[in-house]
């Protein structure tokens, strides 16, 4: 079962954690500077309905992309790099429990 939930997570970076990742920056960014601004709501409820709505987004249309243009997705693989996952070895920390004598 572990071994099952450590391929899905390796499967699901560059489909799910990257743009998640991505758009967490950006709501962050986008957080701060209307905090710094305080622009009236007439702009900053339309910016954070924007930024939240782009979440969904960023996840939903590689695939949809991939599946109306596959000629496409060879020329985005070819320019952009794949992130590559390093796994460390597990190791273990301590020393065995003492022998107890009674």
């Amino acid at each position: 079962m572990l071994e099952f939930l450590a391929d899905l997570g390796r499967t699901s970076v560059s489909s799910l954690w990257l743009p998640l990742a991505a758009w967490t920056a950006v709501a962050l960014v986008a957080e701060a500077t209307l905090r710094v601004v305080r622009p009236r709501a007439e702009l900053a409820l339309p910016l954070r309905g924007a930024v939240l709505t782009a979440l969904p987004l960023a996840v939903v249309a590689p695939q949809v992309l991939r599946w109306i243009a596959p000629d496409a997705t060879t020329a985005v693989a070819a320019v952009v790099p794949v992130p590559t996952v390093t796994w460390l070895p597990e190791v273990a920390v301590g020393s065995p429990a003492p022998a107890v004598e009674a």
